[in-house]
């Protein structure tokens, strides 16, 4: 961010505080106010969370005011600010009946109830979604709302739009190669899109700092100016993007790359970063052992008191009472975690596919199983006699966490990210399973179920 956009977020984040919460702040070292607030930052979030519940520092609701003066206290805003006193409301200045609401609403508790003057003010700003006009800002609750928005505005503004596919790639585990993928993963809301969707014409924001002594920030805004292509391998591809930002002054180290054209514009190459795509792990019912339960979504599994009457299929386990994960991995990072909250008893970990399953069964490394239990209050994780695991405090869910290609298992606390255990240096030969055991029922005191909670697979760029 620009040093006035860093300056004005600060201002805006800090004006929702107290004085009394900065009690904690070391004025003997100040340093740049970045680190300060960053350093600070469970003072912020802790004032946020009393504008919520009754505070012994407010009155029937009521904010106290900043800028009131304690000799006997050090005063972070009196040593530190200059204190400029508003004359008008600037935000929504030009209503001044809604901005005036808005700060009421602010203010009240939330046990008080809304005026029917104000219900119907607020009424008065609803209007349907076919009815707003077409060329103002939109705010939604989702980025898939906003990006559906974005496309659909662009396609009918424009007629001849140009797609940008990302350009994934994972490593070959057997031959080492970095390998571009024959389509894009679908990665989280918080990596880079996995296409575009251009047009010369089209206005743009950068969504990523690429060069932040340069102006080219997140957040900055401009209009796409040049599409730049290339051919590689037979095919044509889009190599830069030309455009010509708000900012005039920014991305001076950005501009002229294209040989024999002198221009304006700012050109944006590809950006590379890693990413984490989102996959739906589920339990395979054609592993369950006949009395596992399994939910319908295939996310809980507890033991029963029935048998069920199921196919014998060699990829049942029995008479174990265990369960695989659906989906297998070759390749790559991926990581899971269980809610293990109220039961005695549970075994977790990942297993090679060519475990035996039937008969009696030793979750050791050597027979394909890397794996961690609870068993008559020990936490241990399985290397031939098992070695207790040291914790901070009982977990309620476990992150479990494999490195195909550098041989690693990690076990987590996923409350606390507290590591409990690694199986490393292990030589993968083959796919690995998510494997979950969540004991026997124990006459209902365990009866609670294992729940896949996220999943997550990352591959390495």
């Amino acid at each position: 961010m620009s040093g006035m956009t860093d300056e004005n977020d600060i201002n805006d984040e800090l004006s929702v505080m107290e004085t009394d919460a900065l009690d904690d702040c070391d004025m003997t070292e100040m340093g740049p106010l970045e680190r300060n607030i960053e350093d600070n930052q469970h003072n912020i979030e802790n004032q946020e969370l009393n504008d919520d519940q009754d505070s012994p520092n407010s009155e029937q609701g009521k904010a106290k005011p900043l800028c009131v003066y304690e000799d006997h206290v050090i005063d972070f805003w009196k040593d530190h600010f200059q204190m400029v006193t508003l004359t008008e409301i600037m935000r929504q200045k030009d209503d001044v009946p809604f901005a005036e609401l808005l700060n009421r609403i602010r203010v009240k508790r939330k046990d008080e109830p809304l005026t029917e003057a104000d219900r119907s003010l607020l009424s008065q700003a609803i209007c349907q979604a076919e009815n707003c006009p077409k060329d103002v800002l939109h705010v939604f609750a989702t980025n898939k709302e906003v990006n559906k928005h974005n496309a659909d505005t662009i396609s009918g503004l424009f007629s001849e739009l140009v797609n940008v596919e990302a350009h994934d790639y994972r490593k070959d585990p057997q031959t080492g190669r970095m390998e571009r993928q024959k389509a894009p993963f679908e990665g989280r809301k918080g990596d880079l899109p996995d296409r575009l969707q251009i047009t010369e014409g089209a206005r743009v924001m950068l969504i990523r700092n690429i060069d932040v002594e340069d102006g080219l920030v997140n957040g900055s805004f401009g209009k796409i100016g040049k599409i730049v292509y290339q051919v590689q391998n037979g095919k044509t591809d889009v190599k830069m993007i030309g455009i010509e930002l708000d900012d005039p002054n920014a991305g001076q180290r950005h501009r002229n790359k294209v040989p024999g054209r002198s221009d304006n514009l700012v050109y944006i190459e590809r950006m590379e970063e890693r990413l984490s795509k989102k996959v739906d792990v589920t339990l395979d019912p054609d592993t369950a052992q006949a009395y596992l339960i399994l939910s319908a979504a295939g996310k809980q599994v507890r033991h029963g008191n029935t048998k069920h009457n199921v196919s014998d299929n060699p990829k049942r386990f029995s008479p174990i009472v265990c369960v695989l994960g659906k989906q297998g991995f070759s390749a790559g990072k991926f990581y899971y975690e269980v809610q293990v909250k109220g039961k005695t008893g549970w075994s977790l970990g990942v297993a090679r596919e060519s475990i035996t399953r039937r008969g009696k069964i030793t979750l050791y490394p050597e027979n394909g199983y890397w794996t961690i239990w609870l068993r008559n209050g020990t936490y241990a994780a399985l290397v031939g006699t098992p070695v207790p695991l040291s914790l901070k405090e009982k977990p309620q869910r476990v992150g479990v966490f494999v490195d195909y290609e550098a041989g690693l298992v990690s076990f987590y606390d996923a409350d606390c990210w507290y590591h409990l255990y690694s199986y490393a240096n292990v030589k993968f030969t083959e796919k690995l399973y998510p494997f979950f055991s969540p004991g026997l029922n124990d006459g209902g005191n365990n009866s609670s179920p294992l729940i896949i909670s996220s999943v997550h697979i990352c591959p390495i760029k």
